[in-house]
């Protein structure tokens, strides 16, 4: 009796801590979990390098989220974004959401305020991910010589999950 009331109690503990997603809700089962080959640096991985991006700067809330759809478009997944994007595999400059990132009227560039336009930088991995086919690709860029537990993950632990998983409350 005492054991199934100490599990109840955990439970309920644990479901009553509230978090942020890690990741956007909307990636679903459409997401390549980093993948098995290793990164090429002539190549534009779409979960690695462009999903990212255009999360943070366009499927963001008000804009091209699941919720808002902003003129009706969502970039939240690659099907979501090779469709409402009007991506054309192999021809950047005639997919708009590249012509909606170089736009020079500003009513038109997108993303629009009061998020930051898109760097040149950035400009040039979507123009570079279309011309190579535009493809949901994804490498392993973990580097596990620098990229440790203890010190990427831990420190990111003990400050975000440490206050409701705490093992000594």
């Amino acid at each position: 009796m005492k054991w199934s009331f100490g599990v109840v109690l955990i439970v309920s503990f644990i479901g009553a801590c509230k978090h942020e997603p890690l990741l956007s809700p909307y990636s679903g089962p459409e997401i390549i979990t980093g993948g098995t080959q290793p990164c090429s640096t002539d190549t534009v991985y779409f979960q690695n390098k462009i999903l990212p991006l255009i999360i943070s700067g366009c499927a963001k809330s008000g804009c091209h989220d699941a919720i808002t759809r902003q003129d009706g478009i969502e970039l939240t997944s690659y099907s979501k974004i090779m469709n409402d994007g009007e991506v054309r595999p192999g021809d950047p400059n005639n997919s708009k959401l590249f012509e909606v990132l170089i736009e020079t009227d500003p009513a038109d560039i997108m993303p629009q305020p009061p998020s930051a336009p898109f760097t040149q930088a950035e400009k040039d991995l979507v123009y570079k991910w279309i011309l190579q086919g535009a493809k949901n690709n994804a490498c392993n860029d973990c580097d596990t010589t620098t990229f440790t537990y203890s010190g990427a993950i831990l420190p990111i632990m003990n400050t975000h999950c440490k206050g409701c998983h705490n093992p000594n409350f």
